[in-house]
């Protein structure tokens, strides 16, 4: 809950180049704390009490208080809408009960106590929500929260931070008392799930995108008031493809987590950068695009029954270069030199690539056609 909520802070109170230089320190340090953390936490419990993983965390609290005070603006935005107290009391009440349920679920003899928490639970979602929707500003507007780009969001973002932490608690019980390992070695088993690697500039332009995208969708929920201007929909769709682009950029390319990932975890075979598997019109086809192919195909994709295995094939544009045939992977077959030389480009033969995988090909004029599947099943 606490990095949604500090970048939302973030987003809210820079903007400009300081919000850029605020996600950046907001990620570097909290990327170094969650590396760091579990290995100093394991170093205490080795040689101190429990606590005293508390009381060393103490002076560095002290400390990000002091700077909040100094360095954080205090007046950005305010409104004179009343604060929705109930609600955060609410909400308070909610989240606590539901962690304790959770916690005291599976500890013998605290059934009882479970339930009378999951009552809590319920009442109090039920509560909020009337709350919710009677309060004129509310805590949590549930209108944003039933938009399809909020909701898709949230759940993705659940599940990951979801899979994240329970992977990272999970792996550390099971070493610790699976595997009889000591605190600091359970400890450390967490840190290369955290020190990944970051494009702050691409995190805020994300944000930037999906702010804009929340603007207008706003706008279009009071577009029957009277000055408001008509929405925009290919805008919003041309919102909707950046952010699917610079969300994509985030994760991959050089820089990104899944470059990061696929690098460092996956061994010296798989070590290299990221390499682009769509390079549009080209002259010739990249060996990473070739290598795809290859391993998809596997053997010649002439349909018919060709089986000669990759080896002896060649990877082909389904469309000519000369007519804009794009290169990438899913543009391109493997065949034989037989089908590749002679009954493509001499017998003017085209084949397509299906979208279940299948290929179907036919001669220049259409008279024959070969189906590398055989044709669906009639009813009855």
């Amino acid at each position: 809950m606490a990095y949604p909520t500090t970048l939302a802070l973030v987003t809210a109170l820079w903007a400009g180049p300081a919000r850029t230089w605020a996600i950046a320190l907001w990620l570097g340090i909290g990327s170094a704390l969650a590396a760091l953390g579990p290995l100093v936490s394991g170093v205490l419990l080795e040689y101190f009490w429990w606590d005293s993983v508390f009381v060393f965390a103490a002076p560095f609290a002290v400390i990000a208080l002091v700077m909040a005070i100094v360095y954080v603006p205090a007046h950005v935005n305010e409104s004179t809408a009343p604060v929705d107290n109930l609600g955060g009391i609410l909400s308070v009440v909610l989240v606590t009960a539901l962690i304790l349920a959770i916690n005291l679920a599976p500890v013998p003899g605290k059934g009882a106590l479970t339930l009378g928490l999951a009552a809590i639970v319920v009442a109090a979602v039920i509560a909020f929500l009337l709350r919710e929707r009677r309060a004129s500003t509310p805590l949590y507007d549930l209108h944003i929260a039933g938009r399809r780009v909020f909701w898709v969001a949230a759940v993705g973002g659940i599940i990951v931070f979801g899979s994240l932490m329970g992977a990272m608690f999970i792996g550390q019980q099971f070493m610790q008392n699976g595997d009889g390992a000591r605190s600091f070695t359970c400890d450390a088993s967490v840190t290369p799930v955290v020190t990944g690697e970051v494009n702050p500039a691409a995190l805020d332009d994300l944000i930037r995108l999906c702010a804009e995208l929340d603007k207008r969708r706003h706008a279009e929920d009071h577009a029957g008031d009277a000055g408001d201007p008509a929405p925009d929909t290919l805008a919003e769709e041309a919102l909707e493809q950046a952010i699917i682009g610079k969300a994509v950029d985030f994760l991959s390319g050089p820089g990104g987590l899944a470059s990061f990932l696929r690098r460092r975890q996956l061994g010296a075979r798989l070590g290299g950068p990221s390499l682009p598997l769509d390079i549009g019109v080209s002259a010739d086809i990249p060996a990473a695009i070739r290598r795809a192919v290859i391993l998809r195909d596997q053997h010649c994709r002439f349909p018919g029954g060709c089986d000669q295995p990759a080896a002896g094939c060649e990877v082909h544009h389904l469309r000519h270069r000369k007519d804009g045939g794009p290169t990438s992977v899913k543009d391109c077959a493997l065949f034989c030199f037989f089908h590749h030389q002679v009954v493509i480009h001499q017998w003017g033969w085209t084949v397509v690539l299906n979208p279940d995988g299948t290929t179907t090909a036919w001669n220049k004029d259409k008279t024959k056609i070969i189906h590398s599947h055989s044709p669906p099943v009639r009813p009855g």
